[in-house]
């Protein structure tokens, strides 16, 4: 998939540089439709973890009563003091209670991982924090043009194009791959709400850290 997407930016860049005159109005339509289509993507994503949703609340309702179950039906059989059973009472409630808040708002949570490493990459790059794979593939037609500039000697233009056709290459490459972390991010993050649902059982919590973890390893991709 990764390939096939980096041959279709390549492609368009292409005839970006092999037609002069059109290549000042293409400069902003390519980019701004490769940005459309990621929040074409992002906003039908974002409808996923809705419906989603309703399902992993029950799921995860259905651990906790298994679990409230399991471990206070041991300690009533070994006939527990009532301290020790008002602790475990406390702490089941506290941790049940950080998971299902953790459910509720995961899409936000991920989607704030993301974003904070986006904009740390992005402040550091001193490019400002809205980077999109559409403003690199743009920079990267700009870096191009200055280097492919008309000249009589032969051996300057195959040079200056061969430089040119570099850096497009390198840029366009790190937008198709910027792109495809971004589509992967909008799915994992929508589609995993259901794994929030595993949060409600200690034998299957791991589950519900999964996109947690998947959106930190994303985060630290598009930094």
């Amino acid at each position: 998939m990764r390939f096939v997407s980096f041959l279709i930016v390549l492609t368009a860049a292409m005839m970006v540089l092999s037609q002069p005159v059109m290549a000042q109005a293409n400069l902003h339509d390519a980019p701004g439709s490769y940005d459309g289509l990621l929040d074409i993507i992002r906003n039908s994503a974002n409808q996923w973890s809705g419906q989603l949703r309703g399902y992993a609340t029950n799921l995860f309702w259905s651990l906790v009563t298994i679990s409230l179950v399991w471990n206070f039906g041991q300690l009533v059989l070994r006939q527990a003091e009532f301290s020790e059973i008002a602790a475990e009472l406390f702490k089941f409630i506290v941790i049940n209670g950080f998971f299902y808040t953790l459910m509720i708002f995961s899409v936000d949570i991920a989607s704030a991982i993301i974003n904070s490493f986006r904009q740390a990459g992005a402040t550091a790059a001193g490019v400002g924090t809205g980077l999109r794979p559409g403003d690199l593939f743009s920079l990267g037609i700009e870096l191009a043009k200055t280097l492919t500039h008309p000249t009589v000697n032969p051996m300057v233009a195959l040079q200056s194009g061969l430089s040119g056709l570099i850096i497009l290459l390198c840029f366009a490459f790190i937008a198709a791959f910027m792109g495809i972390t971004l589509i992967q991010a909008y799915v994992v993050i929508n589609a995993s709400v259901l794994l929030m649902g595993f949060g409600g059982s200690q034998w299957t919590r791991d589950y519900s850290m999964a996109m947690l973890r998947d959106a930190m390893a994303m985060g630290l991709t598009l930094f």
